[in-house]
C-alpha cells in the first residue's frame, strides 16, 4: 500500500506533486491470529558512519513497547539502490486486533521521528525540544533519563514554559 497524506482532491489535481510516505504495510495472516508489519525507511549518507543496528533497536525499544509491537532494523548499503545514500530499515511488527491502518502508520511516523531526532544516534536536547515543540513529546517516553531529561507524571505550570 502506498501513502499520501493529503486531501484526495488535491492529489488528484497533481500526483507528480507528492511523495509517498517511506511506510509499508502488510496485514500477514497467522495461525494464532493477524498482525501488521510496517516497513519504514530512513535513508542516510555512508560517510558519516552506518547506524548501529543494535542502538537503533534499543532507542525505539520504548516507544514500541508502548505500542505492543517490536521492530527489527537493518542497514542497506547497496548505494546504487538509493543514489548514494544508504537505507535503514525498520521493520515493525504490531497485532492488528483492535488497531486500524491508521495507528499502524502512526506508529511507524513515530519510530521514524525519532530516528531522525536522533540521526540514529542519541538524542540531544536541541533534537528533545525540536520533538517537544513538534508535538511529538510521545516517541520520549521511556527514553533514558539524563542530566537534561527528566520525566515527571505530573505537568508543571500551564504556562509555555511550565510546558516544555
Amino acid at each position: 500500500m502506498t501513502l499520501v497524506d493529503v486531501p484526495e482532491a488535491k492529489l488528484a489535481q497533481k500526483p507528480e506533486n507528492f511523495f509517498p510516505e517511506p511506510i509499508e504495510i502488510r496485514l500477514n495472516d497467522l495461525p494464532t491470529g493477524s498482525d501488521f508489519t510496517v516497513f519504514a525507511a530512513a535513508y542516510g549518507d555512508p560517510e558519516g558512519g552506518l547506524p548501529d543496528e543494535r542502538q537503533v533497536e534499543a532507542l525505539l525499544r520504548p516507544y514500541l513497547a508502548r505500542h505492543r509491537a517490536t521492530a527489527t532494523v537493518g542497514v542497506d548499503t547497496d548505494e546504487s539502490d538509493y543514489g548514494g545514500m544508504y537505507q535503514l530499515g525498520l521493520e515493525i511488527t504490531m497485532p492488528a486486533r483492535g488497531r486500524t491502518v491508521r495507528d499502524a502508520v502512526e506508529v511507524a511516523r513515530g519510530a521514524l521521528a525519532l530516528l531522525e531526532a536522533t540521526e540514529g544516534g542519541t538524542l540531544t536536547r536541541q533534537r528533545t525540544l525540536d520533538l517537544l515543540r513538534g508535538g511529538r513529546a510521545d516517541v520520549l517516553v521511556g527514553q533514558p533519563e539524563n542530566d537534561w531529561l527528566d520525566f515527571k507524571r505530573e505537568g508543571y505550570a500551564k504556562t509555555e514554559h511550565g510546558k516544555v
